[in-house]
């Protein structure tokens, strides 16, 4: 009998079990082979939700004061790390991965680019923690919700489909969804970063309509959409021309298309309840805003029409005879 060479194997088997992991890490930290997954900072948490079969996920950024930023909801599996003073979102779109730089001493965003330092050695053991999600019923079978909130803040989860069982639209809201049904039109109520938002469905033709962000109590729908100023000579035929004599006369910066619509509602008072914005840009943003004010029953016919300069100062408003 060999004991040499039988003594030899248990060396031979450890020696294996030691180098091969290492070899495996080395390679896949050197080589930059994925997945990359999850989070291996506690500045970072990537949450995962299972809902009826599927599993999505979303990214949550923090520093000592708090949270930074908290990504959307999707498919694809972020990536959070640390590098000194920042921490960074790894995010898949296609085949490629786009970052976003998170500063902690400042709890900003420092930058969106398409490459970031990555640590040396990279930390295998990354993090995903589940969420347990509820299912709310809405009563149609063509709008989903799920109660996220097991993870300490009020969220929620909703999306839509068409009677083809094609899903149209899904988004996230901070107060639970409100859905009302008026046959083949269903209209999903729902909260975004503080405001009181809508969304409407057609499930028989597919088609979905801009988020609406809604104010006076719901009376006013502002559409969030831009469209560009089409032409500077503005038809005035059956129009009353106004010049001059406006309410706003101290220059405000215009910084999103709400404030357009805040800016402009002051010069209107005649009834309305949907308002649609054109806006006028260039490289320095946005030079000319046209604030469409009409009635949602019949939204090709604009019942005012007020243009301002990036100031928010009036030049001419068209109001209907």
């Amino acid at each position: 009998m060999n004991t040499q060479k039988s003594s030899k194997t248990p060396r031979i088997l450890l020696a294996l079990a030691v180098t091969l992991p290492c070899a495996v890490y080395l390679l896949w930290t050197f080589a930059n082979i994925p997945p990359h997954v999850g989070s291996v900072t506690d500045y970072g948490t990537v949450y995962a939700y299972q809902l009826d079969g599927y599993t999505l996920y979303q990214s949550v950024i923090r520093n000592d004061s708090g949270v930074i930023d908290t990504g959307i909801i999707g498919y694809e599996v972020p990536y959070i790390y640390q590098d000194g003073d920042t921490v960074i979102l790894a995010e898949t779109s296609g085949f490629e991965q786009d970052y976003t730089v998170y500063d902690l001493k400042t709890g900003t965003i420092l930058d969106f680019v398409n490459h970031a330092p990555a640590p040396r050695l990279r930390n295998p053991f990354s993090k995903i923690e589940h969420v347990k999600t509820v299912k709310v019923d809405t009563g149609t079978p063509y709008v989903q919700v799920y109660d996220l909130s097991a993870k300490g803040e009020p969220l929620w989860y909703w999306k839509t489909a068409d009677s083809n069982w094609d899903e149209l639209w899904c988004d996230r809201s901070e107060t639970a969804p409100e859905i009302k049904a008026d046959g083949d039109l269903l209209t999903v109520f729902f909260t975004e970063e503080g405001l009181p938002k809508c969304r409407e469905f057609n499930v028989a033709t597919g088609h979905s309509s801009y988020d609406y962000v809604l104010y006076e109590d719901g009376r006013i729908y502002v559409e969030q959409a831009i469209d560009d100023i089409e032409t500077e000579d503005y038809d005035e035929t059956g129009k009353q021309v106004q010049t001059t004599g406006f309410v706003n006369t101290v220059p405000k910066e215009i910084a999103d298309l709400n404030d357009a619509y805040l800016r402009a509602k002051d010069e209107v008072t005649i009834p309305y309840d949907l308002v649609r914005i054109h806006a006028n840009y260039s490289l320095d943003g946005f030079t000319a805003w046209e604030i469409i004010f009409s009635d949602k029953s019949d939204p090709d016919t604009a019942l005012a029409r007020v243009f301002m300069d990036n100031d928010g100062i009036p030049y001419l408003i068209l109001r209907s005879e």
